[in-house]
C-alpha cells in the first residue's frame, strides 16, 4: 500500500507540472519593456533543464513502473489492485535440499600445560538436523562408556562410546524405548550421577531415571527449571534467573528441596554476594561455583563474574575481568565444570571460548572453539567433563546454501556435532 501511495503522489505532481506547463503556454500580457521571460517560453525559465524532457515520464519511473505496474488501470475498472508476488516459502525440507553439509575440521590447541585434543564424533545412521543452529543440540552428560545428549522437544538419547582412538557413537537400543527417552515437560537441563542415574530438568520439577531408562520416585526441588548436580549425587543446586536458589538433598527415595543460604539474588539481606541474577552453576571438587551478572556497572555494562562458595554459602573468592578482552572476561555462562587436568573449565558461548582456572579462581589461558573444531561460528550450548577428563561438547552450526536466498526470504539449516576432547 505504501508503494501504491508513493506512485500515486507522483502522478498527481506529474500533472501539476503539465498543468504548469499548459497554463505557460497561454498568450501572456505584453509588458512595455518586453523583458516576461515567458514571452519566450518555458526554455527562458529553465523548464529545458527541469521539464519534462529532462525529468520527464521515464525519469520519475512511470515508463518502468507505468500505471498497469501501479494498478491504476485495474483501479480505473474497478478492481482490487494485484500485489506483487511475494518469493515463495520454502519448508525445511527444500531448504536441506539446497543446503551444503558442514565437514568440522578440527585442530589440536595447547593452553598453558593443557594440550587440547579435539574429534567430530561420527554418529552412526544419525544425522542432527534443525531449522536453528542454536536449538539442534541443547545438552549432554556423560559417563565412561555412555553419553546423553538432549535434542529439541524433550528428546533425550543415549549413545554407547565405541572402543579405539576413533570417535564413533551407537545409539543404545536396549535402553528406555529404543535408545530415546521423552520427557513429561519441557526439559532444560540433564545431570547424572554416580550410579548412572539420569536427571531431567524442567519448570515443573526434576524427573529421574535409573541406567535402563526406568523412572524413578518424583523429585521436587525447586520449580526453577534448572538442577545443577553434585558430582557425589547426593545434593545439588536448583536456579533460573533471579529466583530463589533451592538446595537439594538426594537419596534413592527422596528428593527434596530448601531454600539455600545463599538463595536470593533480590534480597539484600540474603543476596548471592557481588550477583543480580545466575546464568548458571557448576561445582569444583566441594566448591559451588555460581556464574552470573555483577552487580557493578562498568562502562554501561554489567560485566559476569564466577564467585565460589561453601556448601554453606560461604564466599571463597571470584574470577573473571570486569573490564577488558584479554581471555578472562565472560559474556555468558553456559557451563562449568571440574577438569582432570584442567581443574576448573568455563564455557562462554557468546565469545565462543573455553577459558580455564586454577583451584583458586586464578586465570590459566583460554581457547577459541570455532578454531578448536574447525567450523565457522559455532553455537556451543553444552559441555560436560567425564570421570576419565575427557570433555563433551554439543555443538550447531549453520549451513551455507548452493545458491543465494531471494529477496525478502531467509533460509536457515542447523547441523548438530558431538566433539570429544581429551586433554581436559
Amino acid at each position: 500500500m505504501y508503494r501504491i501511495a508513493r506512485r500515486i503522489s507522483l502522478v498527481a505532481l506529474t500533472l501539476v507540472l503539465v498543468a504548469g506547463l499548459g497554463a505557460c503556454k497561454k498568450k501572456p500580457k505584453e509588458k512595455k519593456d518586453g523583458a516576461d521571460p515567458m514571452a519566450k517560453g518555458p526554455e527562458a525559465m529553465g523548464m529545458d533543464t527541469m521539464g519534462m524532457d529532462a525529468m520527464g515520464m521515464d525519469a520519475m519511473g512511470m515508463d518502468a513502473m507505468g500505471m498497469d505496474a501501479m494498478g491504476m488501470d485495474a483501479m480505473a475498472a474497478g478492481e482490487t489492485p494485484r500485489p506483487r508476488p511475494r518469493p515463495k516459502k520454502l519448508s525445511f525440507e527444500e531448504q536441506l535440499k539446497l543446503s551444503i553439509p558442514v565437514t568440522p575440521k578440527p585442530v589440536e590447541q595447547k593452553v598453558g600445560k593443557l594440550t587440547l585434543t579435539p574429534q567430530a564424533c561420527k554418529v552412526e545412521g544419525t544425522t542432527f538436523l534443525h531449522s536453528s543452529n542454536m536449538s539442534v543440540l541443547k545438552d549432554v552428560v556423560a559417563t565412561k562408556d555412555k553419553v546423553y545428549v538432549l535434542l529439541d522437544k524433550d528428546k533425550v538419547l543415549r549413545f554407547s562410546i565405541a572402543a579405539g582412538k576413533a570417535c564413533r557413537l551407537t545409539l543404545d537400543k536396549a535402553w528406555a524405548k529404543e535408545g530415546t527417552l521423552k520427557g513429561s515437560h519441557r526439559v532444560t537441563k540433564l545431570g547424572i550421577d554416580k550410579k548412572g542415574n539420569l536427571y531431567l530438568s524442567s519448570f515443573m520439577g526434576v524427573s529421574r531415571y535409573d541406567k535402563t531408562g526406568k523412572p524413578l520416585s518424583a523429585c521436587k526441588p525447586g520449580k526453577n527449571g534448572s538442577l545443577a548436580l553434585h558430582p557425589s549425587g547426593k545434593w545439588g543446586l536448583s536456579y533460573f534467573v533471579s529466583n530463589k536458589v533451592m538446595l537439594a538433598k538426594l537419596s534413592p527415595k527422596t528428593c527434596e528441596g530448601k531454600p539455600w543460604v545463599r538463595q536470593d539474588p533480590t534480597d539484600p539481606k540474603n543476596k548471592l554476594g557481588e550477583l543480580k541474577s545466575v546464568n548458571t552453576i557448576g561445582f569444583y571438587k566441594n566448591l559451588v561455583l555460581v556464574g552470573g551478572l555483577h552487580k557493578t556497572k562498568v562502562k554501561n555494562s554489567q560485566p559476569r563474574v564466577v564467585i565460589a562458595y561453601t556448601k554453606a554459602g560461604k564466599k571463597k573468592f571470584q574470577f573473571g575481568a570486569l573490564s577488558g578482552f584479554k581471555g578472562d572476561r565472560f559474556g555468558w555462562f553456559h557451563g562449568i565444570a571440574q577438569g582432570k587436568k584442567a581443574q576448573i573449565c568455563v564455557l562462554d558461548s557468546n565469545f565462543r571460548s573455553l577459558s580455564f582456572w586454577d583451584g583458586g579462581g586464578k586465570f590459566q589461558g583460554a581457547v577459541k572453539l570455532n578454531t578448536l573444531f574447525g567450523v565457522n561460528y559455532p553455537w556451543i550450548s553444552s559441555f560436560t567433563v567425564d570421570p576419565k577428563g575427557t570433555g563433551w561438547f554439543v555443538v550447531g552450526v549453520s549451513r551455507k546454501f548452493k545458491e543465494k536466498a531471494p529477496k525478502g526470504s531467509r533460509w536457515s539449516v542447523g547441523e548438530g556435532f558431538l566433539f570429544r576432547v581429551t586433554g581436559l
